[in-house]
């Protein structure tokens, strides 16, 4: 649905919604967002943008137990980077690694952070940018050339 065409009419009609809030809250600035997309900021809906906000925030940020780097584990996330070089010539997205390993986005990181300190991958802000490093790239050398 487009939206309303800005006329005197609506004009007044969101202009009872200035200033509802208090000033610099986060209440304001979401009302005054959507009086800039020509929406009317109820109080309703107001709130309800916020609660979704904070929930989306509280998801992302969610603390949980690190990951505990067994042997296993590291074998298995190695191999994931080592069949998606082979396979698309880039390394994996941590949402596939967060999917392939059941982990949620902070053991994810925590996990991907801990191995890049201990020098077993590295990675950029670039998607695709994982890869293996130290024993485990020499691995990958060592397997190439005796193929």
């Amino acid at each position: 649905m487009p939206p309303e065409r800005i006329t005197d009419a609506r004009v007044n009609e969101l202009a009872d919604f200035v200033d509802r809030y208090r000033p610099g809250s986060k209440y304001q600035l979401i009302a005054d967002a959507m009086v800039k997309n020509n929406e009317v900021p109820t109080v309703k809906k107001v709130a309800a943008r916020y609660e979704s906000r904070k929930n989306a925030y509280l998801r992302r940020n969610t603390q949980t137990a690190p990951v505990d780097l067994t042997p296993a584990l590291v074998d298995q996330l190695t191999t994931i980077i080592r069949a998606s070089w082979a396979r698309r010539g880039q390394g994996p997205t941590w949402s596939e690694i967060r999917t392939a390993m059941g982990w949620d986005r902070a053991q994810t990181r925590h996990a991907l952070t801990t191995l890049r300190t201990e020098g077993s991958v590295s990675f950029t802000n670039a998607a695709g940018s994982l890869t293996l490093t130290g024993k485990a790239a020499h691995s990958i050398a060592a397997a190439r050339k005796s193929a």
